[in-house]
C-alpha cells in the first residue's frame, strides 16, 4: 500500500524534546515510485538533546539496514567528501555513520572514498515502527552550530545508491537557536515540531502490558506458560502467565483478547530455518536465495530431514533483512512484539554461522529494547547472549518424540545427564547472574500420562517452568499436578553399567549374550546401534544410527564382553557419518582379553587413521573380550573429543 503523497514526521518522543542547540523541522519528500518501501526515504528530523545528537529517518516501511548517514559536522563545504547525490547536502561531508560505527573522512581528494573509524564516537541504532533512530554524543562528534545531513540508502552490497534524503538540492540542517531552519526546493510546507508521523496516532503499538509496566520484569516472575501453534484456545491460554503462539494461526483480534487478559503473548519466529523456499536475491543454490546452506556443493539447498525446512545462514544480509522484516510485520499486523526464536541450533550445526547468529539476535534486541526474547535451546550461544535475552526454552528436557516409531518416549539416561551438564555449566550461571528464565517443553501423549509427573518434578528440581504438549503443539493440556523437587535428578544417570546392552541373539559376529558397554553416551544416544546389524542407516532417525560418547576432553571406550571365547580374524569398525562427513577416530587402540579374568593386551596396528571403515587384525587366538579405546582428543578433526561409531563387527 502506498503512503500519502507527503509524509509529515516528528515522533512523539521528539515532540517533548527541550532543544539545547535547536532542531530541524521535519524534512519530507515523496516516496519514489517503483522502489521497495523499505528502500525509499520519505522523512527525517534531527535534534540535539542533553548533548546527544538524535537523528530519525523514516522509510515507506521499516527502513533498509543499508543506510549511510553523512554529516558535515564542521560546516565547511570546502573540506570533506563530496557525495554525488544530494547536491549541496552532499558537499563537505566529514563524518559518516554506517550501522553503529562512526567514521571520519581521511582522504585528501574530496571525490575519493576514504574513511577511518572514530572509536571515540559511540553510536546507538534502533528502530521504532517505520523510523530508524541514530543517537551519538554531540560534543564528542564536534558538531558546529549548524551541521548538515545527507541520508543515503544502498543496495545490499553497497554497489548502488537507491535513494537519498534530501533530494533535489535541499539542505537538511540544525539551526543554532530555537528557530529551526529547513529548506528544500519544491517543498514549501512547514510542519510544527509537535506533529506526529501521519497515521501513528491511530495505530496501536501493542495491546497490553505497555506504558509503565516493564514486560521483561513481568516475564522474570512467570510460573506457567502455554506453547500452542493452533488457532483459538484463547480461554485456555489466558489462564497462563505467558503464551508462545504461531501468530499466523491467530487473528489480531484474538491476540488482543489474550493480551487484555494480562497474558504475555510471545510470537514464534524461526531464525535458523526457512519454512518456505524463496528466490530472494537469486544468488544461492539452484538460483534461490544466498541465505540457504549447500554444504556438499550440489546446488541444492540443505534441508531439515524431519520438518522439510531449509537451513539459513545468519551471516547473510538477505536472511538478516528478511528475518528483521518478519519481526517488524509481526509487530505491525498482529501487535505482538515479544519473540520466541526457534532453530537457533542451526548455528551449531553450521558452526561458521555462530557469530552471525549471535549478532543477529543482538540486532533484534537493539531494535526492540523493551521486548521479551526467548531462545529455543541454542545453549552454545547463551554465555554471550545471557545479558541480552530474557529466557531459554529447554525443549525435550525429560521426554522426547521418536519420529522413526512415531511414539512418545522418555529421554534416555544419557539425555538426562546431558541436560544436567547444560544446567550446571550454562543455564545456572545465566540464571544466577542475569535472572534468565528457563522454560521446559516436553512431549507426552496426554495430560494424564505417567511421564507428566516426572517432567514436572525434574523441572521443579532445576527451577524451570514446565509445559507438556503434543509434538505438533496443537493442544493445550490441563495438568492438575505441582512439581516436587527431588535431589536424585541432580545425580548422573548414565553409568557404563546402566548403559550396557546385552545381545538377545547372535549378531554382527558376536554371540548371543555378548555385553556391549560404553564409557559414556552422548545425549539421547544408546549403544545398541553398533550391533543392530543394519547396514544402511541413512533413513533412520539420528538417535538410532550410531553410538556416540559424551563430548568431553577424556578418553572414551567401547567394550564387548563375550559369554564364551571365540576366534575372530578381524574387527571391522564403521565410523559415524553425519552432515556430509565421516568421523573416524584419529588416535585409538584396540585391546583384547584371552580369558574373562585375564589382562588386556594391545593389538598392533597403524597409528594414524582417517578412513570411514577400519579393519583390525585380531590374530588366531580365542578372545573373551575386545575393546576400542579412543585416546584423549583422538576423535575426528571436526569433533576431537567425541567417539562416534556406527557399527562394529567381528569377522570370524
Amino acid at each position: 500500500m502506498k503512503k500519502n503523497k507527503y509524509i509529515s514526521v516528528l515522533v512523539a518522543a521528539l515532540a517533548s524534546f527541550t532543544y539545547a542547540q535547536g532542531a530541524t523541522e521535519p524534512l519530507r519528500q515523496e516516496a519514489l515510485d517503483g522502489v521497495a518501501p523499505s528502500e525509499t526515504l520519505v522523512a527525517g528530523v534531527a535534534a540535539i538533546v542533553d548533548d546527544n545528537l538524535v537523528i530519525e529517518v523514516m522509510g515507506g516501511e521499516r527502513p533498509s539496514a543499508w543506510i549511510h548517514m553523512f554529516i558535515d559536522s564542521d560546516g565547511n563545504k570546502q573540506t570533506g567528501f563530496n557525495h554525488y547525490l544530494g547536491a549541496s547536502a552532499g558537499l563537505g561531508l566529514d563524518m559518516m555513520i554506517e550501522g553503529d560505527i562512526a567514521y571520519r573522512f581521511s582522504g585528501e581528494d574530496s571525490s575519493v572514498w576514504s574513511w577511518t573509524p572514530d572509536a571515540a564516537v559511540s553510536v546507538s541504532k534502533s528502530y521504532r515502527k517505520d523510523i530508524l533512530i541514530i543517537k551519538l554524543p554531540a560534543s564528542v562528534a564536534k558538531l558546529s552550530e549548524a551541521p548538515t545531513f545527507l541520508s543515503v540508502v544502498y543496495t545490499g552490497d553497497y554497489a548502488e545508491a537507491i535513494d537519498c534524503l534530501p533530494r533535489n538540492g535541499g539542505v537538511w540542517t540544525i539551526s543554532s537557536s530555537d528557530e529551526t531552519a529547513n529548506t528544500q526546493e519544491g517543498t514549501s510546507d512547514s510542519m510544527a515540531s509537535s506533529s506526529l508521523v501521519s497515521g501513528f496516532a491511530e495505530k496501536k503499538t501493542s495491546q497490553v502490558k505497555r506504558g509503565s509496566i516493564n514486560r521483561r520484569e513481568v516475564f522474570e516472575a512467570i510460573q506457567s506458560y502455554a506453547c500452542y501453534y493452533g488457532s483459538g484456545q484463547i480461554g485456555a491460554m489466558s489462564a497462563r502467565d505467558a503464551a508462545i503462539i504461531e501468530t499466523k494461526s491467530q487473528t489480531p483480534e484474538s491476540i488482543a483478547q489474550l493480551q487484555a487478559a494480562d497474558t504475555l503473548v510471545i510470537g514464534y519466529m524461526s531464525i535458523g530455518e526457512d519454512d518456505g523456499f524463496r528466490v530472494g536475491d537469486g544468488r544461492g543454490p539452484g538460483g534461490y536465495d544466498s541465505a540457504y546452506f549447500d554444504r556438499n556443493g550440489d546446488n541444492v539447498a540443505d534441508q531439515n530431514p524431519i520438518w522439510k525446512s531449509y537451513y539459513a545462514d545468519a551471516r547473510q544480509p538477505s536472511w538478516r533483512r528478511y528475518f528483521l522484516d518478519r519481526a517488524y510485520q509481526m509487530r505491525e499486523h498482529y501487535g505482538v512484539d515479544e519473540f520466541f526464536l526457534d532453530t537457533v541450533d542451526t548455528s551449531e550445526l553450521y558452526k561458521e554461522s555462530e557469530e552471525g547468529m549471535i549478532s543477529l539476535i543482538r540486532e533484534l534486541r537493539a531494535q526492540n529494547p523493551d521486548s521479551i526474547i526467548v531462545l529455543n535451546r541454542g545453549f552454545h550461544t547463551v554465555e554471550e547472549l545471557a545479558p541480552v535475552i530474557d529466557g531459554v526454552m529447554f525443549e525435550s528436557f525429560t521426554t522426547n518424540y521418536d519420529f522413526d516409531n512415531k511414539e512418545y518416549i522418555m529421554q534416555r539416561p544419557s539425555g538426562w545427564d546431558w541436560g544436567l551438564d547444560v544446567f550446571l555449566h550454562t543455564l545456572k550461571p545465566a540464571m544466577d547472574a542475569h535472572g534468565l528464565v528457563v522454560l521446559v517443553l516436553d512431549y507426552v501423549s496426554s495430560a494424564d500420562a505417567p511421564e507428566v509427573k516426572i517432567v514436572y518434578d525434574r523441572a521443579a528440581t532445576f527451577g524451570f517452568v514446565p509445559e507438556v504438549s503434543t509434538i505438533m503443539l496443537d493442544a493445550i493440556y490441563e495438568v492438575d499436578y505441582e512439581g516436587k523437587a527431588d535431589p536424585k535428578y541432580l545425580e548422573v544417570q548414565a553409568t557404563p553399567e546402566v548403559m550396557a546392552y546385552t545381545l538377545p541373539e547372535s549378531r554382527n559376529g558376536f554371540p548371543k549374550a555378548t555385553v556391549v558397554m560404553p564409557s559414556s553416551v552422548y545425549s539421547d544416544y544408546a549403544v545398541t546401534p553398533v550391533v543392530d546389524g543394519v547396514e544402511e542407516k541413512s533413513a533412520l532417525y539420528w538417535r538410532n544410527r550410531a553410538w556416540a560418547s559424551r563430548e568431553k576432553a577424556e578418553a572414551h571406550f567401547l567394550e564387548f564382553h563375550l559369554p564364551t571365547p571365540v576366534t575372530a580374524r578381524e574387527m571391522k569398525i564403521d565410523w559415524a557419518f553425519d552432515n556430509g562427513h565421516y568421523h573416524p577416530a584419529q588416535n585409538f587402540r584396540v585391546e583384547v582379553k584371552a580369558e574373562k579374568e585375564g589382562e588386556w593386551s594391545e593389538v598392533p596396528r597403524q597409528e594414524a587413521n582417517g578412513a570411514p571403515v577400519t579393519r583390525i587384525a585380531l590374530g588366531s587366538n580365542p578372545i573373551s573380550s575386545v575393546r576400542v579405546i579412543q585416546e584423549l582428543g583422538g576423535g575426528s578433526p571436526e569433533r576431537p573429543n567425541l567417539m562416534w561409531v556406527q557399527q562394529v563387527e567381528l569377522i570370524r
